[in-house]
C-alpha cells in the first residue's frame, strides 16, 4: 500500500502537479474520532447528542434544550483533532 501510495505521488510530481492531499480514515480512525468527540460532549455536559463519523466528517444528532447548547455542541465537536468539518442534525426541544 505504502509502495503504490509512494508510486502515485511520484507520478503526479514529475506530471508536475505540486499539492497532493491522500487522505485515509480507517474504521479504527473513525471509531477513535468519534469516541473522543462523545467524550468530550460528555464533558461540557451535552452527552444526550449522538455522534456520528464518515472520514473525518462529524454529524451531531438529537435535542438540546437551547440553541445556545447546539452552538456549544458544535465548538466543542470542531475543535477535537482529525475533524474536518461538523454538521448539525440537531434541534431544540420542543416545550
Amino acid at each position: 500500500m505504502r509502495t503504490l501510495l509512494a508510486t502515485i505521488l511520484c507520478v503526479c510530481v514529475l506530471a508536475g502537479f505540486s499539492y497532493l492531499v491522500v487522505e485515509i480514515s480507517t474504521p479504527k480512525i473513525m471509531a477513535q474520532l468519534e469516541s473522543d468527540v462523545t467524550q468530550q460532549l460528555i464533558q461540557h455536559h451535552l452527552a444526550s447528542i449522538q455522534v456520528s463519523v464518515d472520514g473525518r466528517d462529524v454529524t451531531l444528532h438529537g435535542e438540546l434544550e437551547t440553541q445556545e447548547q447546539i452552538s456549544q455542541a458544535i465548538k466543542v465537536a470542531s475543535h477535537r483533532p482529525g475533524v474536518r468539518i461538523v454538521m448539525n442534525d440537531m434541534r431544540v426541544t420542543e416545550k
